[in-house]
C-alpha cells in the first residue's frame, strides 16, 4: 500500500481487489477459496481504461491457481498513446 502513498491514497480507502485472474471461489459462509485455474496457457485479457486511472498491479500466484506450483503471471501496461498508435495502424 505504500506505493499509494504519493498520490494521497491510504490503505482503509481501498477496500478489496479487483481479482480477475484466478478462479475465487466464495462459498455459503462467505470462506474464500482459490481453486485450480479454468483458464488454459496462452489465454490472455485485456482491458482499455476509459479514463486516467492510478492501478497497482501485483503476479502473485496463490498456491491453488496454479495447481501446486508457483509460475509467473506476465503483463503488460501499454500507455494511452501508444494505445492509440496501435488501432490507428
Amino acid at each position: 500500500m505504500q506505493a499509494f502513498e504519493p498520490f494521497g491514497i491510504q490503505p482503509d480507502q481501498i477496500p478489496t481487489t479487483l481479482n480477475i485472474f484466478m478462479n475465487v471461489l466464495v462459498d455459503q459462509q462467505g470462506r474464500v477459496n482459490i481453486g485450480p485455474p479454468i483458464s488454459q496457457a496462452g489465454q490472455r485479457l485485456e482491458l482499455r481504461a476509459e479514463m486516467d486511472l492510478i492501478v497497482g498491479l501485483t503476479a502473485c500466484s496463490a498456491e491453488g491457481s496454479n495447481n501446486g506450483t508457483f509460475k509467473p503471471i506476465d503483463y503488460v501496461v501499454i500507455p494511452a498513446a501508444e494505445a492509440a498508435h496501435r488501432s490507428e495502424n
